[in-house]
């Protein structure tokens, strides 16, 4: 007995070392991180690790994670709140035009193709600097687009990349009537857990649960890249599309903010193109998308509150006259307005999020999980 339990506890203390040195050598952010390095590989290398019964070679870390996180084994918004802290912990600023949003769109590739999807599927759209520098001033009136755009890569002097990037994944349908789900991934110097790390855990945890349920829309997940300096990567994605894939589009979902507060929020609607016509209207898939978040509100006991137009990629779409639904969690700053408390600051990191609202991160991603899962499983053109 005591051979085996000294046998027992020399396996405990290898597998506690091979634990705490794939901890040790993780990629973390260190200011000089994103500056060229010629020469340099810059997809992913994470360290592989072993399983619990001592198997390894089979994958990398996030394989392995991977492969616990089974959607029909884990609760709703377990893998998006895991997702959420990994992003935050290991792949903090993500910078539009940088060496590290470029790392975080490969290893967003790299979760799709973990999860079981094809190649085929998956599309690094990428996009020069030049291409895009004309949207600056689209939602920013006069130079304050480039005024942006100056003051958030004039920090990173000497490490932008010419180009940015989408990641897009396509999920056929029964029809090629399409649902585009959009978050942008990029973010400010930040560890961006909020903004918008939460976000795009959201999509990846939808992706990996509808893969192999049944749906009416063709599912366009689009993960934007250089959101930060005036929401580039989105109008570079919509004006890549054709007149045809424009008009197959019948809903626009976003996700962005999720944990900025406890408050769970949305807003669904578009601009109606009728001459006088102002502000954000009403058509017959919005309200119905309204009944259908009151019907989950009684479903899973959650509270939505439908606010006013926001202030993310969903105004691209809403420009362009499609229907949209965006949501965002929010902490309620009077009976009729709502605040946010991390984004763009040192505070919106994980560990800060989780200590300020202790089971908020888990809240939300639950209700956001379980609600854009019952929205893309849904048929919104029958009338």
């Amino acid at each position: 007995m005591r051979i085996r339990v000294k046998a027992f506890m020399v396996i405990a203390a290898t597998l506690m070392a091979l634990i705490i040195t794939a901890c040790a050598t993780r990629i973390i952010y260190t200011p000089d991180y994103d500056y060229y390095i010629p020469d340099r590989d810059y997809s992913i290398n994470y360290n592989y690790i072993t399983d619990d019964d001592g198997n390894d070679g089979n994958g990398s870390e996030t394989d392995y994670f991977i492969s616990l996180l089974k959607p029909t084994h884990t609760p709703h918004g377990y893998i998006g709140r895991f997702f959420v802290q990994y992003i935050s912990n290991n792949l903090p600023g993500r910078v539009a035009f940088t060496y590290r949003e470029y790392e975080a769109a490969l290893w967003i590739e790299q979760v799709l193709l973990a999860m079981g999807f094809n190649g085929s599927q998956i599309t690094l759209q990428s996009f020069f600097y030049s291409d895009v520098e004309a949207f600056l001033n689209y939602f920013s009136p006069g130079r304050q687009g480039v005024l942006n755009a100056a003051n958030l890569l004039g920090r990173y002097a000497g490490n932008q990349r010419y180009y940015s990037q989408n990641v897009i994944l396509t999920i056929p349908g029964q029809s090629e009537s399409t649902i585009i789900v959009g978050a942008h991934y990029d973010s400010f110097r930040y560890a961006g857990a909020s903004d918008n790390a939460s976000g795009t855990a959201l999509l990846l945890e939808a992706a990996q649960r509808i893969q192999e349920q049944e749906h009416y829309h063709t599912l366009i997940f689009v993960f934007f890249g250089s959101h930060e300096l005036g929401l580039l990567g989105t109008l570079y994605f919509y004006e890549s599309l054709s007149e045809e894939e424009r008009g197959n589009i019948e809903l626009m979902i976003v996700a962005d903010v999720l944990i900025e507060g406890p408050d769970l929020t949305f807003v669904t609607g578009y601009i109606s193109s009728t001459p006088g016509v102002m502000g954000l209207g009403s058509n017959t898939t919005s309200i119905r998308m309204v009944n259908h978040v009151r019907s989950f509100e009684q479903e899973h006991d959650f509270i939505l509150t439908q606010t006013t137009m926001g202030t993310s990629d969903e105004r691209v779409f809403l420009a362009r006259g499609h229907t949209i639904f965006a949501m965002w969690g929010l902490e309620r700053r009077s009976p009729v307005s709502f605040g946010t408390n991390f984004l763009h600051s040192h505070r919106d990191s994980y560990e800060y999020i989780s200590n300020r609202f202790p089971g908020m991160v888990e809240q939300n991603m639950r209700a956001f999980s379980l609600l854009l899962e019952s929205m893309l499983l849904r048929n919104w053109t029958v009338r």
